[in-house]
């Protein structure tokens, strides 16, 4: 008799053991299943930014100066005709955030639905845009992820220290002509993924 009770117990512990081992394996699965969307997403964005900034550069060699705005439209009158869209077809969308979208960036993002952020750069308020300041915010942050992304360590990091540092003719006119909401002590903690034209 004594026996039978020992064994029922004994199954009884080895479930909770083996119910204690699933439920870690569980959330181990479920934590590297987030990181890995936070990483697609990344991806996502900085093919879309390296995509972009082909399509300036070719813009540049045909126009002798990049638009200053990222609108298919943009042509900065440019002496061929050219348009922006025939560099790049489509403005690709940024993959929604996992974490709010820096309120003190809106006023760079290409539009309302787009949080990718553009700012076309000149030496002076009135002069062309030989510059230019593109940038996405990505998942995989300090501030929010707790993990720093690889790609952070490649971009060129927002810099008020540039030559060309004011908003070319048309280029944002709501936020004047500084740069200083694309910069920020704490741009690089919150996943600031950005870079200049290859001119500088």
């Amino acid at each position: 008799m004594k026996r039978k009770i020992f064994n029922k117990a004994f199954t009884v512990v080895e479930m909770l053991v083996v119910i204690a081992i699933m439920s870690i394996m569980l959330t181990y699965i479920l934590i590297n299943i987030k990181k890995s969307r936070l990483q697609t997403r990344d991806k996502v964005r900085v093919a879309d930014i390296q995509k972009i900034r082909l399509a300036l550069e070719e813009y540049k060699l045909h126009c002798g100066e990049y638009p200053n705005k990222l609108e298919l439209t943009a042509s900065n009158g440019c002496h061929h005709g050219e348009h922006l869209s025939d560099f790049l077809p489509v403005i690709p969308v940024a993959p929604p955030l996992a974490y709010p979208f820096p309120s003190y960036l809106y006023q760079y993002r290409i539009s309302n639905d787009n949080n990718y952020l553009y700012a076309g750069l000149s030496t002076s308020s009135g002069s062309k845009c030989y510059d230019y300041h593109i940038g996405a915010i990505l998942d995989q942050n300090e501030k929010h992820a707790g993990s720093r992304s690889k790609y952070l360590d490649r971009d060129h990091d927002a810099s008020n220290n540039r030559a060309y540092n004011n908003q070319c003719p048309g280029s944002h006119p709501e936020f004047g002509t500084s740069l200083a909401g694309f910069a920020g002590s704490d741009i690089d903690k919150i996943g600031l993924y950005d870079f200049y034209s290859t001119s500088q």
